[in-house]
């Protein structure tokens, strides 16, 4: 009689025993021998990939730098932290204001006169109030007030102030400069030898101006000859009067007869 023994393997053994290798897929690693590294089943792992050569793995990212101390700008105080740029715009009051022409001295009648009122602050101020001898202008929007074709008459004080507080004001007395001459002849004079010239000349300045005459184009020293005229003192006599850039010029022909 055959005596028949059974008996049973646990399933994970068993399971085990029948289950072929997974082929490699991809780029695997393989072991030292040069295959490929098996996978079991539910339990198999696959080795992580080395690092390529020349790509380095990334390393923790930087922290922020620190907060950096505010710069002197007078615009306003600028912080900066890592990349970023935070701006802290800081407001001033006005302390300072000055009032300033264009062109600067001399002003000379005639000419166009910029009146300019600056003003510090942050930000400065855009409107003004300019006093002109007594006549109140305001502007906005602007730091500047033209004057054309100014005149003697327009000699005087001016003032500028901050349209929001005129007490913050700045002053400044301008004076015109003008130069007008008289010469009382006609452009041609006839005299007498012996007789007299009666040269007269009215000059209206706001300064003592030079007077220069010349004789035929040549320079004189002194005014020409106005008593007992000769023949020799006939002739083309120019007169020129200057003060700074101011400049005005007469004329007159002299002849000189004889008796008949």
């Amino acid at each position: 009689m055959d005596v028949i023994h059974s008996f049973t393997l646990p399933m994970h053994t068993l399971y085990s025993q029948v289950q072929a290798p997974v082929p490699p897929r991809g780029n695997q690693p393989s072991d030292p021998g040069g295959g490929p590294l098996p996978s079991w089943g539910r339990d198999r792992q696959t080795a992580p990939a080395p690092p390529r050569p020349g790509r380095p793995r990334p390393g923790p990212r930087p922290e922020p730098s620190p907060q950096q101390p505010p710069s002197t700008s007078g615009e306003g105080a600028m912080y900066k932290r890592g990349d970023a740029k935070t701006w802290n715009i800081v407001n001033d009051f006005t302390e300072n204001i000055v009032l300033k022409v264009d062109p600067k001295d001399p002003v000379v009648e005639g000419s166009n006169v910029t009146l300019m009122c600056v003003a510090d602050g942050n930000p400065p101020p855009t409107s003004f109030n300019f006093d002109l001898k007594g006549e109140l202008v305001k502007v906005k929007n602007a730091n500047t007030y033209t004057i054309t074709n100014i005149s003697r008459n327009n000699s005087g004080e001016y003032k500028c102030s901050l349209a929001d507080n005129p007490s913050m004001e700045a002053t400044m007395n301008i004076t015109v400069n003008f130069l007008d001459i008289k010469l009382y002849l006609n452009k041609t004079v006839i005299r007498r030898a012996g007789g007299s010239l009666n040269l007269s000349l009215d000059i209206d300045s706001s300064a003592k101006p030079t007077v220069s005459w010349t004789k035929g184009g040549v320079k004189m020293n002194k005014e020409p000859k106005s008593t007992e005229l000769a023949y020799s003192d006939a002739g083309f006599y120019e007169l020129e009067v200057t003060m700074g850039p101011l400049r005005r010029k007469a004329s007159f022909h002299l002849i000189v007869e004889g008796n008949v």
